[in-house]
């Protein structure tokens, strides 16, 4: 029974198979003889009109294939041309925006065969464009094509892109083969290129998303880039659509994921990241005059990016360099006739009070000229826990900083040293290609004798609070002027110490004899109530105008010039005692800072007749 069934099953088998095979042999029957014919059917020449067709269409552009047109049907029906040119012309003549060397694009081969051709997944290899960004910045590839057309007419309905469905075509993917890019910059005559672009364009049709995937050699560093948008479309009409990009290489990496709107002056809202391994070396790759607000060390960037026309601001900013690390918001400024301007507030761990403001001062630029970032207008105001000048550390420090037209101020707002309170300011300018420098500088009850010793000055120097005053004029770079400058000092404390000069000890030892130590070689110190000093110096030579220290019943008062660098000494020292009126001892010290020595007991003065 169960051997009847089987045959029955193979018999109704056969027969179902019959027709079905039929068929399947039919379909690759046809298949086949269209393929054979095809090449009969459809004519190379009229493949070659046709993609030179839609390529102009697509452009807006004149679009020549020199080459003879390659024809093949198996697996996919694709056409090859080669040596294609676009062209448009111009007052001066016809412009070449475009060369290929060789080109393959597929087609279907049923809509040929009708007369309609349709192409997609386009390979262009040794692909060149050429831009010209005009004055107003505008590039010469605007054009009424079909692209332009699309653009246009896309509307956005419900977070999609709806547009007419004549123009919503599909690319497809589109290869690029060592392609390579030249930007002229008609404004500034620069030129930027990359060569040895390689990648993919993924969009299946106008109104659905894009991403992109390059390779390529930009002013000779190798770089990937990858970018996608959900609404490529409206990206390209100048209105917000979503937009991820990232750009890697061995000097620069940079990533940005949010929304764009690339219109005039353009727009962008979202989270990014920038960093570098050599910040000198990003700037010159970049085309940018390398300037001293960029070291050569490693610069990173992570911020919540908003741009405006006219603005573009750093949210919630992470700023790390080689020397600091910062937190905080900055606003870089394009206003229409004044330089770019950097704006905002930043609270740094730590920075150096010197090498800031001598990256934030003008250049002496006689021409005006320069990179920007030299002449960039600045209005910044930065904290540290951590600040240093020269030898010095500040605690708790605030500058402002503020540069245009020329001139730069760079306020210490507040600082701790020594104990103490610290202000200052340096106002620098930039004039006929010269710098002249003003610097005031203030500490109030500091422990000077810590300051003293953390600058390694040479000689005696007192221990003890009080409160420092410079003014300082040159025409130098700022801070290392001093030696060259005019200017100002005054010093005055409380009670203190000067160690090793105990007047009276060293008068007694200057009546033995000539070229005595200054200092008391047992160590008696001079334990004083009071100290004032001013002088004024030019030229590395101070010139003390007032200095008088007040003791236990002991007066000294000091007059004469001294060296701020090297040279000798040329000082008289007067000690009296004010209740032994006209009984005064005279010292004249010579010698060095570093080893002063009393080179002579001048004899007390003679008291005035009484008669």
């Amino acid at each position: 029974m169960a051997e009847g069934v089987g045959v029955i099953s193979k018999r109704l088998f056969r027969r179902s198979w019959r027709p079905f095979g039929a068929g399947i042999l039919l379909l690759v029957g046809l298949v086949l003889a269209v393929q054979a014919l095809a090449p009969v059917l459809i004519s190379s020449s009229i493949v070659r009109d046709g993609i030179e067709r839609a390529l102009s269409d697509w452009t807006g552009h004149d679009v020549r294939i020199e080459g003879p047109p390659k024809l093949s049907f198996w697996p996919e029906p694709e056409i090859e041309v080669s040596r294609i040119v676009v062209t448009k012309p111009t007052p001066a003549g016809i412009r070449v925006l475009a060369r290929v060397s060789r080109m393959t694009a597929d087609f279907r081969l049923l809509k040929a065969i009708g007369g309609s051709l349709e192409f997609r997944d386009f390979t262009f290899f040794d692909p060149e464009i050429f831009l010209l960004r005009d004055e107003e910045g505008r590039l010469d590839w605007a054009q009424e094509g079909g692209l332009t057309a699309a653009i246009r007419s896309a509307v956005e309905v419900d977070g999609r892109v709806v547009l007419d469905r004549s123009l919503d075509v599909a690319p497809g993917d589109v290869t690029i083969n060592n392609g390579r890019v030249e930007v002229k910059d008609v404004a500034t005559g620069r030129v930027w290129s990359g060569r040895g672009i390689t990648g993919d364009l993924d969009w299946p049709r106008l109104s659905q998303p894009a991403s992109l995937h390059l390779t390529a050699v930009v002013n000779g560093q190798a770089l990937q880039l990858s970018g996608s948008s959900g609404e490529p479309l409206l990206l390209l009409a100048g209105r917000s659509a979503s937009l991820e990009l990232s750009l890697n290489s061995d000097l620069l990496a940079a990533e940005f994921a949010g929304t764009a709107d690339l219109a005039k002056g353009g727009f962008l809202s979202g989270p990014v990241k920038l960093s570098t391994p050599n910040t000198q070396a990003a700037l010159a790759w970049a085309g940018v005059p390398i300037s001293d607000l960029a070291s050569d060390g490693r610069l990173s960037i992570e911020a919540r990016l908003l741009t405006t026309e006219r603005a573009l601001r750093f949210d919630e900013l992470h700023l790390t360099t080689e020397w600091m690390e910062a937190t905080g918001i900055i606003d870089l400024l394009l206003p229409q006739d004044r330089p770019l301007r950097v704006t905002g507030t930043l609270a740094a761990n730590r920075f150096d009070l010197a090498d800031l403001q001598a990256a934030t001062r003008p250049k002496p630029d006689g021409d005006g000229k320069g990179s920007f970032l030299d002449r960039m207008e600045l209005d910044l105001r930065i904290s540290g826990q951590d600040v240093s000048l020269a030898n010095l550390s500040l605690t708790q420090a605030a500058v402002s900083i503020l540069r245009e037209n020329g001139q730069s101020r760079f306020d210490l707002v507040d600082g701790t040293l020594g104990g103490g309170d610290m202000t200052g300011q340096v106002i620098t300018s930039a004039r006929a290609g010269k710098l002249t420098t003003d610097v005031a500088v203030s500490v109030r009850n500091a422990d000077l004798g810590e300051i003293f010793e953390t600058l390694k000055l040479r000689g005696p120097v007192p221990h003890a609070r009080g409160s420092l005053e410079l003014t300082l004029a040159t025409t130098d770079d700022g801070w290392s002027g001093w030696r060259k400058g005019r200017g100002s000092f005054r010093m005055t404390t409380g009670p203190g110490t000067l160690a090793g000069l105990e007047p009276e000890t060293i008068l007694n030892r200057a009546r033995q004899g000539r070229y005595q130590p200054l200092t008391n070689p047992e160590g008696q110190d001079f334990e004083y109530q009071s100290l004032d000093l001013s002088a004024t110096f030019a030229r590395g030579l101070a010139e003390i105008e007032t200095a008088i220290i007040e003791g236990d019943g002991l007066r000294v008062k000091f007059s004469g010039a001294l060296p701020l660098t090297e040279g000798g000494l040329a000082l008289s020292a007067t000690i009296s005692r004010p209740e032994q009126q006209g009984e005064e001892n005279v010292l004249f010290i010579g010698g060095s800072l570093s080893e002063p020595v009393v080179i002579a007991l001048m004899p007390p003065a003679i008291p005035a007749s009484s008669d």
